[in-house]
């Protein structure tokens, strides 16, 4: 059985539950007029030899895309 999810956002969807809201099925995600849904920018820290912040560079700026 794989039944189909709806998401609704009545207050505010923050970081993760925006993530969670955007899980439900296409035509089934819903957000009231007054709602509010927030998506973080990546963020992270890196370290390490020149080559391995770099490689972490160039992935969080894909991941921004």
């Amino acid at each position: 059985i794989k039944p189909k999810v709806g998401t609704v956002c009545f207050g505010v969807a923050a970081s993760q539950g925006a993530l969670l809201l955007a899980g439900g099925e296409k035509g089934m995600r819903y957000a009231m007029p007054n709602a509010r849904i927030m998506i973080h920018q990546p963020q992270g820290g890196c370290g390490g030899h020149v080559e391995d912040v770099r490689r972490q560079v160039n992935e969080a700026v894909q991941a921004r895309h």
